[in-house]
């Protein structure tokens, strides 16, 4: 048996809000995981709002690799955005998407309702920063109100285009490679 655990705060007043979006968006997808055993909800009020630990337990090592990636200390990114980032960046040359974001509304189509918020926040960040708004961020906040989480996406999906770029870099001039 082996636990993962994870701590952020939620702002004052969005407690129940980010426990409501545990119970019926994260909690049920974790129970369809192979090696998931259970989850602990430990929760207590500080100065910034409410701390939570999440406590997850998994039969193994690898059961909770096939969950968060190989790298277990790295956040977790919904697989269904991790994918949709992904895809989006493979066939990505630089351009900007313009000053529209309805391509974001439509990239997020067939994600389930619980990640769309990510995937856009995700995608903005990636793809057109200049696009990423108070709306955006307050979307994305309410299925994860701790500042962490924000973080923890906005370095992922900053950090995943950067490779992509860095791609670029390695091909014309092969010095870099």
């Amino acid at each position: 048996m082996i636990s993962r655990h994870w701590k952020g705060i939620a702002r004052p007043g969005r407690a129940d809000d980010y426990v409501g979006h545990l119970e019926s968006e994260t909690i049920p997808q974790l129970k369809r995981l192979p090696g998931f055993v259970d989850v602990s909800i430990l929760r207590r009020e500080v100065d910034a709002g409410t701390e939570f630990q999440i406590v997850t337990r998994w039969t193994s090592l690898e059961a909770i690799e096939a969950f968060s990636g190989k790298d277990v200390n790295v956040a977790v990114v919904p697989p269904s955005v991790r994918e949709l980032v992904h895809s989006r960046l493979s066939t990505w040359e630089g351009a900007a998407p313009g000053i529209s974001r309805s391509w974001l509304h439509d990239a997020v189509d067939g994600l389930p309702e619980a990640d769309r918020p990510a995937g856009r926040l995700a995608l903005a960040i990636g793809l057109a920063s200049y696009q990423v708004d108070e709306g955006l961020v307050d979307a994305f906040r309410h299925t994860a109100p701790g500042d962490d989480t924000l973080v923890e996406l906005a370095a992922w999906a900053s950090m995943t285009a950067a490779r992509r770029v860095s791609t670029w870099i390695a091909t014309a001039n092969p010095a870099c490679a």
